[in-house]
C-alpha cells in the first residue's frame, strides 16, 4: 500500500526528501512482516535507515543513468542533423557543377 501512496503522492509534486519518511516507514513494515521479533529492536531502525540510504543511492544512480542516456541521444540527434546539413551542401555543390554554362 505504501508504494501506491508514494506513486500517487508524486503527482502533487512534493519535496523529494519528504519521500524518505515513507520509505523509512515502509522499511520498518517490511522488517515487521519478515521478522516480527526484531521489529522493536534498535537493529530494526538501523535496517530502516540503511534501506533509506540504499533507496537514495538507487534514485541517484537512476537519475545519472537517465541523464547520460539523454545526453547520448542528444549527441546522436545533433550528429544526424549536421550530417544532413553537410549532405545538402554537397548536393547543391554537385548540382551547381553539373550545370551547362553557355
Amino acid at each position: 500500500m505504501t508504494p501506491i501512496l508514494m506513486i500517487l503522492g508524486m503527482y502533487f509534486k512534493p519535496l523529494k526528501f519528504s519521500f524518505l519518511i515513507a520509505v523509512y516507514c515502509y522499511a520498518l513494515q517490511l522488517l515487521w512482516i519478515f521478522g516480527p521479533n526484531y521489529s522493536e529492536s534498535a537493529m530494526g531502525h538501523l535496517f530502516a535507515i540503511g534501506f533509506c540510504i540504499i533507496f537514495i543511492m538507487l534514485v541517484f544512480f537512476i537519475k545519472k543513468l537517465i541523464v547520460l542516456l539523454n545526453k547520448k541521444k542528444d549527441n546522436d540527434q545533433q550528429f544526424i542533423s549536421e550530417a544532413k546539413d553537410v549532405l545538402e551542401i554537397l548536393k547543391s555543390k554537385v548540382l551547381e557543377g553539373n550545370k551547362i554554362e553557355v
